[in-house]
């Protein structure tokens, strides 16, 4: 059974959804309409399954930003209603290393052994990965491709088969194909690396070609050094998101923080206003905008206070409500006040030394007390009939 990527897994899928985004992502090199006038040889007749044609030329692409990765996913990847893709620029990591808070580089770090897929870090290190997409059902990432510099000749067996410039190697926790500008990789539950192959060397349709809230997620999120995104498509219900994603485009001292998301048909984005500005409350410079089915936020946050991005169940699905929280480290104390209560009855304010209290009035504050040398976090949680939601957090120490 395949391990879950342990805490270095670049990206994370809990906490609070961030909204709202458009225009169409275009892959270079990744069309899967043939000219039938051409003299380039047919996908079929390139070599595959170990018969590679040395007059055999590959239409994979070698750029490595958010559109070239998107060409290893298939339209099928998302036959279950559901998938979530993660991308990361870990060259723009490393470049901004310094910038950026100690939680956040312990959880950018990755190595290929981290995939948990036999001694598939023979191949490359972390420094040889330039830019990694993995994506899979919910946040199961069982499907992931690598962009950067690796060494196909450096394993220590025979590859399986060949394909094109990849040699594929099968392990008992999954299978991976590699060649000098790629890795992919796929758990024996991910959709497996030759119909990985098969989309990114055009035999296949793509989700971003097929799909439109994951062509407009690509476009929104496409110069974004890390991106998280979950399309349900054509699965999603009234006042359910078909596509929401949270960026982040790193840089010195500043940082660019983008939410972006497409409505279902028949959904007016202008619903989600109310959750787009909370998302962006902690932003400097936050604007949004809408459009007939999409709608997007932008902002900026220091670079040493940029988070994954996180996303929780669509808007639909949570509840919601908008607060403030003002910590006095003279007097200790925190007061926490509610300024829209959206869909939710009230909001619970809780820390973890079993302070618990109740706001259910717009306008409505409490106050938490301290004494010197507590260290706690506050949370207030927005309660909807059943549904409960972190919609702020708070850590403090006197």
């Amino acid at each position: 059974m395949r391990n879950s990527l342990p805490r270095r897994r670049l990206l994370t899928t809990t906490g609070a959804i961030s909204a709202l985004a458009i225009s169409a992502g275009c892959l270079d090199d990744s069309d899967s309409d043939s000219n039938p006038d051409s003299e380039e040889p047919a996908e079929s007749e390139t070599g595959s399954n170990g018969t590679d044609d040395d007059d055999a030329t590959s239409t994979v692409s070698t750029e490595t930003d958010l559109s070239a990765q998107l060409q290893w996913v298939p339209a099928e990847a998302n036959a279950d209603g559901e998938i979530t893709l993660h991308y990361a620029d870990l060259e723009a990591i490393r470049t901004h290393e310094s910038d950026l808070s100690d939680d956040f580089r312990e959880s950018t770090q990755l190595e290929l052994a981290d995939l948990d897929i036999g001694d598939i870090n023979q191949f490359g290190d972390a420094e040889a990965i330039e830019t990694s997409l993995s994506f899979g059902i919910d946040s199961s990432a069982a499907d992931f491709a690598f962009a950067g510099t690796f060494t196909p000749d450096a394993a220590d067996a025979e590859p399986t088969e060949t394909v094109d410039e990849f040699s594929v190697f099968e392990y008992e926790n999954g299978t991976i194909a590699v060649s000098e500008e790629w890795l992919l990789g796929s758990h024996p539950d991910g959709l497996g690396v030759e119909t990985l192959l098969e989309a990114g060397r055009g035999g296949t349709e793509l989700l971003v070609e097929t799909d439109e809230a994951t062509a407009t997620l690509s476009g929104e999120l496409e110069s974004t050094s890390i991106a998280i995104g979950r399309i349900t498509g054509a699965d999603a219900v009234d006042a359910e998101l078909a596509g929401v994603g949270h960026g982040a485009t790193l840089d010195s001292e500043t940082s660019a923080v983008t939410f972006v998301g497409v409505t279902a048909d028949g959904n007016d984005p202008d619903a989600f206003v109310d959750e787009l500005e909370r998302s962006g409350g902690g932003l400097d410079d936050f604007t949004f905008e809408t459009t007939e089915s999409t709608a997007v936020g932008e902002g900026t946050v220091p670079t040493d206070e940029v988070q994954l991005p996180s996303l929780g169940r669509s808007v639909g699905q949570e509840a919601r409500a908008s607060v403030t929280i003002s910590v006095d480290e003279t007097e200790r104390t925190a007061d926490v006040g509610l300024t829209s209560l959206s869909n939710a009855d009230k909001v619970n304010v809780i820390d973890g030394l079993d302070q618990n209290e109740t706001i259910e009035e717009v306008g409505g504050m409490v106050t938490l007390t301290y004494d010197e040398g507590d260290e706690t976090t506050i949370q207030v949680i927005a309660v909807a009939g059943s549904t409960k939601t972190v919609v702020a957090s708070e850590e403090i120490a006197f």
